[in-house]
């Protein structure tokens, strides 16, 4: 279960995407900000250390908002949820932040061990997908849509707006009102290979 997540095992057991299907999910695409800079100073080896680090305590944030981690490619984390979980309790806002707080805690571990404190930027979209058991020898679970390539086209955009945490139009529409979060329009993008663009929405936590 630790492999591929206890929900994943489940579903490849139960042979539920045998036949491929098509669902409504959220996608979350963490990256690590100032990751080639963070990788020439540290060297490779030292780097990857580091990211095992900022994964391994991705690990709490993971189990408490319901989150399937989907993959891990390179310095980059990309978790998702069915629609409906990740939008309750704004699950897929809370994991992303809590996250970070869980790095902030371990400040003094990280910047003894590796002269920093790494800090994660996300950019999390929702739509349908279709999803499918894929392999023979290494069997897994893909998942086939541009909702995941717009959620990595966010997340690309929070440099520029000077925000860690974005989301799309679909996702800050199917949120609740929630007095705890501040959302503010930033931009767009432009869905690449269409006209159609997508609004971008910054989210912070409300100051008491």
């Amino acid at each position: 279960a630790l492999m591929v997540g206890p929900r994943v095992l489940i579903d490849l057991i139960r042979g539920r995407y045998f036949h491929p299907k098509e669902e409504e999910r959220i996608f979350a695409f963490l990256d690590l900000k100032g990751s080639t800079m963070h990788a020439e100073r540290l060297g490779h080896a030292t780097f990857s250390r580091l990211i095992q680090d900022c994964f391994r305590d991705l690990t709490d944030a993971a189990i408490q908002h319901n989150v399937d981690i989907y993959k891990y490619v390179g310095d980059e984390a990309i978790l998702t949820w069915h629609a409906a979980d990740g939008l309750q309790d704004w699950n897929c806002v809370r994991a992303c932040l809590a996250f970070q707080v869980t790095l902030t805690d371990r400040r003094a571990y990280y910047e003894a061990t590796y002269g920093l404190l790494p800090e994660f930027k996300a950019g999390i979209n929702m739509g349908h997908v279709t999803v499918a058991e894929v392999g023979v020898i290494k069997r897994g679970i893909e998942y086939m849509s541009d909702v995941l390539n717009t959620a990595a086209r966010i997340e690309g955009k929070c440099n520029e707006y000077g925000c860690n945490l974005l989301v799309s139009g679909a996702v800050k529409d199917g949120l609740a009102p929630e007095e705890a979060f501040h959302v503010e329009h930033r931009g767009s993008v432009l869905l690449r290979g269409k006209e159609e663009t997508v609004e971008i929405y910054g989210v912070l936590e409300s100051r008491p």
